[in-house]
């Protein structure tokens, strides 16, 4: 067998960001001010200074997401501890709706409240939320909120549809759907208001608290209750928004 050494040169910088390219060397802790796609050219070079192999692929680097501190592990959990699953957080999260389950004198209701949500959701994790309009099969969007009559007895219920591997563990998530009770939200503003924050958060990639301390992820909502986010809940909004870079 010949003896040799394997290296990996960074050739390129991130897609659109010229003024980063060059001949950094990269290795498997990257520089914190490089993050996305670069272009690696992998070179297996001989004792005598020949190149035996040489290959190239693309790769992308993404910032790393911190474990839950140790003080919030009781109040925030990841909808898939096993991996970190996220919207694109330098993206637009576009949210289109189907609200033809609900009476017409509802309908102008209900939506204001899904755009008030959808405003808590980009004060939470700085990355913007924005219903776009009505269900168009041409032009889907990232989140689809429909009203109807949930399974069970739940107020509402999140769906993870469809997602993309970025690198690693990381996975973004590009179409999810929602859907809420039209009957029990129908009457209560607060608990309306509430449930679709909920409901977001999870497509967003939460989980539910595992104990109940008040926060907006707890499982059972109380009714007549005002949303008012917790230590926990800016907490956990801010891992899965723009504070911990692009995919």
């Amino acid at each position: 067998m010949r003896s040799g050494r394997k290296v990996a040169d960074l050739t390129s910088g991130p897609v659109g960001d010229p003024g980063s390219n060059g001949k950094h060397k990269f290795k498997r802790t990257v520089p914190k001010n490089l993050y996305g796609n670069y272009k690696v050219r992998t070179r297996f070079i001989s004792d005598d200074g020949h190149i035996t192999v040489d290959t190239s692929q693309t790769i992308r680097v993404v910032k790393r997401v911190p474990p839950i501190a140790k003080k919030y592990r009781n109040t925030v959990t990841d909808v898939d501890p096993g991996h970190v699953l996220r919207f694109n957080a330098c993206d637009t999260v576009t949210i289109r709706y189907d609200d033809k389950a609900l009476p017409s004198k509802k309908r102008k209701a209900a939506l204001a409240d899904l755009k008030w949500s959808a405003n808590q959701m980009t004060k939470l994790t700085k990355t913007p939320y924005k219903v776009v309009g009505k269900v168009n099969k041409r032009k889907p969007a990232k989140i689809f909120v429909k009203w109807g009559n949930p399974k069970g007895d739940a107020l509402g219920i999140a769906y993870l549809k469809k997602f993309r591997h970025v690198s690693g563990n990381y996975w973004e998530i590009t179409r999810t759907a929602i859907s809420l009770d039209k009957r029990a939200l129908a009457k209560d503003r607060n608990l309306r208001r509430s449930t679709m924050v909920h409901e977001l958060m999870h497509v967003a990639g939460r989980g539910h608290a595992k104990q109940s301390t008040g926060n907006i992820m707890t499982p059972r909502a109380r009714a007549n209750e005002k949303f008012k986010a917790t230590a926990a809940d800016r907490y956990a909004m801010k891992r899965l928004g723009r504070g911990y870079g692009c995919l």
